[in-house]
C-alpha cells in the first residue's frame, strides 16, 4: 500500500482525520477496514505516521475517515542530493511518465522549459501543472518520498537559467563523447555541497544538481552556448542516443546512483 500524503491540520490529538479523493480511494479503491494500518505523511516533514482506521462518517457533502496515529517513525527515503530537473516539453504525453518516474527516482523539482525545438506549448498553464503536480503525489506515495516534489510552471529557457543558479548544473548532450555524467559529478564533488542529514527539509543546505534534458532534435547551439555561459557541463549519458523521456529517467537514475549508493 503506498504513502498517502496529508495537510498539517488533518493531523490533531494523536487523531488523523481524511476526506475527498483521499478517504474515497482508501476505503472505496483499497478498501480498507477497522484496525486496518496505513503509513501517512505531511509534505516536507521526513515523519511517518503509522496509524490505525477507527471509524468513518459520511454526510451529504463527504465521506470521512478517522485514524489513531500507533507511531511515528523518521522517513529516509529521500536522496543524498537534490536534483532540479530542467525539462525541454515533450510531444504527446511524455511529459506524464516523465514526471511519474523521475519523482519515483528521487527528482526534488522539476521544471518544464519551453525551448526552440519544442513542439507543445501548454496554453492552460494551472490546469496542467495541477495534472503534474497531482502525478507527481500519487508518484511520490507509491515510492515512500519524504516530500511531494514541485512541479514548476513552464517558462522559456532563458528564464529558467535563473532558477536553482546556485546549483551544480550539467546539460545532456548527444555530441559530448569524452564526459559522462558520472565523471562531471566525482570531479566537481566539491562544488556540488556536503549532505549531512537523512532529510534536510531546506534544499539550500543539501547537494544541489541541475541537469538539463532537451526536447526532441535536442538543444540547439545557441541553446547549449546559453547553458554553457552559466557553468552548465556538457555530459554523456552513454553510448546510445536515447528519447528525450529515456534520457530524463537515465540521468536522474545515474545521479541518485552516485549518491545513495
Amino acid at each position: 500500500m503506498p504513502k498517502y500524503f496529508i495537510h498539517p491540520h488533518e493531523i490533531s490529538d494523536n487523531h488523523i482525520h481524511v476526506s475527498g479523493e483521499t478517504a474515497h480511494h482508501l476505503l472505496n479503491v483499497i478498501r480498507i477496514k477497522p484496525d486496518d494500518s496505513v503509513i501517512f505523511g505531511c509534505n516536507g516533514q521526513c515523519i511517518n505516521y503509522h496509524a490505525t482506521l477507527l471509524h468513518t462518517s459520511k454526510n451529504s457533502k463527504e465521506l470521512t475517515a478517522t485514524f489513531i496515529v500507533d507511531t511515528t517513525t523518521p522517513c529516509y527515503t529521500e536522496p543524498n542530493v537534490h536534483i532540479s530537473l530542467f525539462q525541454a516539453l515533450p510531444k504527446g504525453d511524455k511529459m506524464d511518465l516523465i514526471v511519474q518516474k523521475c519523482v519515483e527516482l528521487g527528482v526534488g523539482d522539476i521544471i518544464p522549459i519551453h525551448t526552440e525545438r519544442t513542439i507543445p506549448r501548454i496554453k492552460d498553464n494551472d490546469k496542467k501543472i495541477a495534472r503534474y503536480q497531482k502525478i507527481a503525489e500519487s508518484a511520490a506515495g507509491q515510492s515512500m518520498r519524504g516530500i511531494i516534489p514541485d512541479i514548476l510552471p513552464p517558462c522559456t529557457l532563458e528564464l529558467a537559467t535563473k532558477i536553482n543558479s546556485e546549483a551544480f548544473a550539467m546539460l545532456a548532450h548527444e555530441q559530448e563523447q569524452n564526459v559522462s555524467l558520472k565523471s562531471a559529478i566525482e570531479k566537481n564533488a566539491s562544488n556540488i555541497g556536503n549532505f549531512t542529514e537523512p532529510c534536510v527539509k531546506d534544499p539550500k543546505k543539501r547537494n544541489r544538481i541541475n541537469i538539463w534534458i532537451g526536447p526532441e532534435g535536442g538543444f540547439t547551439d545557441k541553446e547549449v552556448a546559453i547553458l554553457r555561459s552559466i557553468g552548465a557541463i556538457p555530459v554523456s549519458l552513454g553510448k546510445r542516443i536515447l528519447r528525450t523521456e529515456t534520457a530524463a529517467i537515465a540521468a536522474i537514475a545515474q545521479i541518485i546512483c552516485l549518491y545513495d549508493s
